[in-house]
């Protein structure tokens, strides 16, 4: 079986990403996205930097299409303003939250400024050059928060065979199996969440803090959906923070959740 590194949600933690790529140096790697966000008192050019220069294949993220706002914050979000209706549209492809005064902390507003003043217009190229989606072997399918149709077809050429409306990605992230639909023979990978999970054959399964090395067999004309934890941002107390090794096959698929 062939060997995957996946990570994702790195959130702009230098010290994380560094330990990581020293780690998995001469692995593949696929990144989930968001590179950069949150930890503003990281330079956002230097995980950029990391990332561009281990060759990590990476796709777009929700924080990563932020470099594209064209003016920083002000300090009371309500929907109403220019720049919150250009975050909304940036962000709802991509399953961002929606801004408001409750979600959107000062820490938040500080790291949107970061991006929006401080990165290259190198980096910021780069990140755009990101693709939204990228699939293997018509049977592993990669997306930062969710699919939607557009993309499917845009990106992956696919056909209407793969039904987007299965794909519940809320019922995926709250544990709700019975609203779900798996898509049998796709393996569809996500990040954004911040929460290590898989979800096959009817049972959601959530790696906690204390957990490591967990190794989860699936068969792949079942389907299934693995969520990735982050490696750099830590939301929940008893939050896994890390990254995973897929070893893949046309047949079988098994998922190590790993901490640095």
């Amino acid at each position: 079986m062939k060997t995957i590194v996946l990570v994702s949600d790195i959130h702009n933690n230098l010290e994380a990403l560094k330990k990581f790529t020293k780690k998995n140096a001469g692995n593949q790697i696929i990144c989930l996205g968001d590179i950069i966000g949150y930890n503003e008192e990281f330079d956002p050019n230097k995980s950029v930097d990391e990332i561009r220069k281990n060759n990590i294949y990476s796709i777009a993220g929700n924080w990563d299409r932020m470099v594209n706002i064209k003016e920083a914050p002000g300090l009371n979000y309500n929907g109403d303003t220019d720049f919150e209706k250009k975050l909304l549209k940036e962000q709802e492809i991509y399953g961002g939250t929606v801004p408001n005064n409750k979600y959107y902390t000062q820490s938040t507003k500080n790291a949107l400024e970061s991006i929006i003043t401080g990165i290259s217009q190198e980096n910021k190229d780069y990140l755009n050059s990101l693709k939204d989606t990228y699939s293997i072997h018509g049977i592993y399918y990669f997306v930062h928060g969710g699919f939607h149709e557009s993309q499917l077809k845009k990106e992956l050429k696919e056909s209407t065979d793969f039904n987007v409306k299965q794909f519940n990605y809320n019922a995926f992230i709250t544990g709700k199996e019975s609203d779900s639909q798996l898509v049998p023979g796709k393996i569809i990978i996500l990040g954004h969440t911040h929460s290590a999970a898989v979800f096959y054959e009817g049972k959601y399964e959530e790696i906690s803090n204390s957990s490591e090395n967990t190794e989860f067999e699936i068969e792949n004309d079942k389907g299934a959906v693995i969520i990735l934890p982050s490696l750099g941002r830590k939301v929940k107390e008893n939050e896994f923070n890390g990254y995973a090794l897929m070893k893949v096959s046309k047949k079988k698929t098994k998922i190590n959740f790993l901490k640095i």
